[in-house]
């Protein structure tokens, strides 16, 4: 699908079967073959950001990343997958000035969790790898890290067997067990969505577009300790 090179062009992964979705889609295979499987995703980029206080000094470098970010995507035909709050989707051409093609998928208020969440999951996980998606590189907002819990500790069977899978991903993964080996535990709606892509089999990065936790200022620290 061809870019209109005199606006941006939002296309919707989950569109359904019209012809204009299914070319979408098609355009999305190209720029993920054309980047090796990698695909790059933020949850909820926007989110709040009226609301954010610009002398946080967190707040300040997600703001000016991000945009530079995205710019950069659109300039150079990078694909970028966005999670966008249903209602604010309708404001992303005031919000992005760049032209080119962004894809999104709506998501429920304040949270990454899809409409219809366990319906559209499986069918956005096969389009993801219907296009040979390999490697995502996740990031956006509210991204909030906590320690995987043990195991051991934990009574709930089901729980229990979704840790169990984490530590099994370390174990097998190229990209993922950089996180997983810190023992990091993605949480709320950046990290609940990196979370989900790592469970569906998909090798992910921690993307350095994030708040308000970072993977690689902890990375950053580690290596300044050992100097």
């Amino acid at each position: 699908m061809p870019c209109d090179k005199e606006k941006l062009n939002v296309i919707n992964l989950l569109g359904g079967s019209y012809p204009a979705a299914i070319e979408g889609r098609e355009y999305f295979k190209f720029l993920v073959h054309k980047y090796h499987g990698k695909l790059h995703v933020l949850t909820h980029a926007f989110h709040e950001e009226e609301e954010i206080n610009p002398y946080y000094p967190r707040a300040k470098d997600y703001l000016k990343k991000r945009d530079s970010f995205i710019n950069a995507c659109l300039k150079n035909e990078v694909p970028l997958l966005l999670f966008e709050k249903f209602e604010d989707i309708g404001k992303l051409p005031q919000r992005i000035q760049t032209e080119g093609t962004i894809f999104r998928v709506a998501t429920e208020d304040k949270a990454g969790w899809l409409f219809d969440h366990h319906q559209q999951w499986p069918v956005l996980v096969r389009i993801l790898k219907d296009a040979c998606v390999r490697h995502i590189i996740a990031g956006g907002q509210n991204m909030v890290f906590k320690k995987i819990p043990d195991s051991e500790s934990i009574v709930d069977p089901d729980y229990k067997k979704y840790i169990l899978l984490f530590n099994e991903i370390c174990r097998t993964s190229k990209y993922s067990k950089s996180w997983l080996e810190r023992g990091i535990f993605p949480s709320e709606c950046a990290g609940g969505i990196s979370r989900l892509l790592a469970k569906a089999g998909f090798e992910v990065t921690l993307s350095p577009i994030s708040s308000p936790d970072n993977y690689w200022d902890i990375v950053k620290n580690e290596y300044s300790s050992k100097k």
